[in-house]
């Protein structure tokens, strides 16, 4: 049964809704509104989304219900009963304000200072969220800027067996027919992106059409199917939209709206130093605006960097790339990436926990986005510079205490009785090793020992330079 939630922020009312357990996949939802005065005023309306807005009689008494459709029939109606402001209000204090013969004039000094107490309290409210960011930081702890009552989080394709499904809930199916073709204009794994003309009702139109080769693994397949049901489910002016797909015949495509400008990385490297403070700020904090949307909807993005954000009309900004396939590489090497169905990540946009315990989150997020500001100040430099990966990740490798430590930080735990027995049992002693001395001790495998003697040599480096890796 859904929460509703009824809230009048101006003349208009909005109805959201929590559904907290969900028996399958939610097809819509039904909302309706009664008057409880009048029964004769009543409305219902359909929806996919988890609010909608409705502009009814002000000072009256509705009775909204809310429940939600699937495969199985109609659930249980969540109930609300909401009275609206009356308008009368606002009215009744002009006309005392206005009274008499210096009404005008009281009303003009009312506003003076109404204005200057709004512009005093937001200096205040401002000076005050600074300081409790700032304390939130300092403490180590999330600071809370929604209500969880109003979050709503995505629908996971991985949560179910037949992505198909989601697709018939968030997705249009098009015809092949009213789809043309034109020039590449990228490659990924496993699908190629084309400019492509697309005929409708309104005429015809220019779009993005990523098309999944011929022969494609039936992984490949699910994860293509994947990503267009949950590019479905996002509505934001900084997240490129879905505009349909083709799964009814073959190859299957998926239809987004086309940025001319393409991918930022290009953008900004072909416009070096020509554009001003204002302009690279503005492209970042679009793409903020639409992260926070999709951190807001629990959505992890997991590959965040320039190349996967989009240029559109006035250097808009809007996120793409919504691959689900990222595991991290079974190797030793130090250029360890993580896989991506796009293609591979490097690790030097990916956050520490992330290359430590594979474990992806908001916050992770929040890291990539560091370095895509680097991108944008920088005009796509490569993160790092020339630092190979390993030196890359370097920079941010905490100093360790024990060997013990470091051996699992280096996920080389394995080899923690060798060190023992070689009496290594301290860092000094570590810092000390060479590549033969490890293969003395029965480091057997030369990736092994090329990895520890990398690390050795970055801890060196920030011993050296005040805790900052060597250029």
């Amino acid at each position: 049964m859904p929460e509703v939630s009824v809230e009048q922020p101006d003349k208009a009312v909005v109805v959201s809704w929590i559904l907290q357990r969900k028996n399958g996949v939610i097809k819509e939802y039904h909302v309706t509104y009664i008057n409880t005065n009048d029964s004769s005023e009543t409305k219902s309306r359909q929806t996919k989304r988890t609010e909608i807005q409705f502009d009814l009689k002000a000072g009256k008494t509705y009775k909204f219900e809310v429940f939600a459709v699937n495969d199985n029939g109609k659930g249980q109606a969540g109930v609300k009963i909401f009275t609206l402001r009356n308008d009368n209000s606002k009215k009744l204090r002009l006309i005392a304000y206005a009274a008499g013969g210096a009404g005008a004039l009281l009303l003009i000094i009312l506003i003076v200072v109404i204005v200057a107490c709004v512009v005093s309290r937001r200096r205040r409210s401002k000076k005050s969220v600074e300081k409790a960011y700032m304390e939130a930081l300092q403490l180590g702890s999330e600071l809370q800027t929604t209500n969880p009552r109003d979050q709503r989080t995505y629908i996971d394709p991985n949560d179910y067996s037949d992505v198909q499904e989601l697709l018939t809930s968030f997705t249009t199916e098009l015809k092949r027919s009213d789809i043309k073709l034109e020039g590449v204009i990228g490659q990924g794994e496993f699908a190629d992106v084309y400019r492509g003309i697309l005929k409708s009702r309104e005429g015809k139109g220019v779009v993005a059409v990523k098309v999944l080769r011929p022969g494609s693994s039936e992984k490949n397949q699910k994860d293509f199917l994947s990503e267009a049901s949950l590019m479905g489910q996002f509505d934001h002016s900084n997240v490129i939209r879905l505009i349909g797909v083709v799964t009814r015949s073959r190859p299957m495509m998926i239809l987004t709206e086309f940025l001319k400008s393409g991918s930022l990385d290009h953008y900004l490297k072909d416009r070096k130093d020509q554009l001003t403070s204002l302009q690279l700020t503005g492209m970042a904090r679009g793409v903020a605006h639409g992260m926070k949307y999709l951190s807001e909807l629990n959505f992890i993005h997991r590959d965040l960097a320039a190349r996967n954000v989009l240029v559109g009309e006035n250097m808009l900004c809007k996120v793409s790339d919504f691959g689900l396939s990222r595991e991290l590489a079974e190797d030793d090497e130090a250029q360890a990436e993580y896989t991506t169905q796009g293609g591979k990540i490097p690790v030097r946009w990916t956050a520490p926990e992330a290359l430590q315990h594979r474990t992806f989150s908001s916050a992770s997020d929040v890291w990539s986005f560091g370095i895509l500001m680097w991108e944008i100040t920088s005009y796509c430099d490569r993160p790092y510079w020339n630092w190979d990966n390993f030196d890359a990740s370097g920079s941010w490798i905490q100093i360790t205490t024990s060997t013990d430590e470091w051996l699992q930080h280096i996920n080389m735990e394995k080899y923690s009785e060798l060190f023992r027995a070689a009496r290594i049992d301290d860092m000094s002693k570590v810092a000390e090793l060479k590549e033969k001395q490890l293969r003395e001790m029965g480091i057997s495998l030369i990736g092994h020992r090329n990895k520890m003697q990398k690390s050795i040599n970055a801890m060196k480096s920030q011993h050296y330079n005040g805790g900052m890796d060597a250029d």
